[in-house]
């Protein structure tokens, strides 16, 4: 008895499906043709980007935008509600605040002697991320007041 080959011109593996053997019919499957593979990825699909694709047609950092922000295109807000910082500098609950604004409010809590632990509590945030902030820009910690040091002994 004859054994069937492979349709495909080259190929002497024994027939499993549609006249193909099993690697051409996982192709036909997976890709719509016999004859297909695997597609080559490109570059991030953003004009100007010349980064490597990772994910649906966009480089890391342009595909992490569009899951997030769904803009591959969208830059952090930089712009300062100043009604937003005046009300948590007032101790009103801040609401969603940019970067620019954390900051803004950090600095002037420092400049009127708070310490972080009071400065957390105007941005609803722990300690640590006001460090975080006081250190990117560059400001000192405020000492807690321990004691009396005027050098008077009671």
């Amino acid at each position: 008895m004859r054994k069937h080959v492979c349709a495909i011109r080259g190929c002497t593996r024994p027939q499993l499906a549609r006249t193909w053997c099993e690697r051409h019919y996982r192709r036909w499957r997976r890709h719509g043709h016999p004859l297909g593979g695997r597609r080559y990825r490109t570059g991030c699909k953003v004009p100007e980007c010349t980064a490597r694709h990772s994910a649906k047609g966009y480089c890391a950092k342009h595909y992490e935008r569009v899951k997030r922000h769904g803009d591959p295109l969208y830059l952090h807000r930089t712009e300062v509600d100043d009604i937003a910082v005046v009300r948590a500098v007032d101790g009103d609950r801040a609401g969603p605040l940019t970067l620019a604004e954390r900051e803004e409010i950090v600095r002037k809590l420092h400049r009127q002697g708070l310490l972080d632990g009071q400065i957390a509590v105007h941005l609803d945030i722990g300690t640590s991320g006001v460090w975080t902030i006081r250190q990117r820009i560059g400001l000192p910690a405020n000492a807690a007041p321990v004691g009396d040091f005027s050098g008077r002994v009671p």
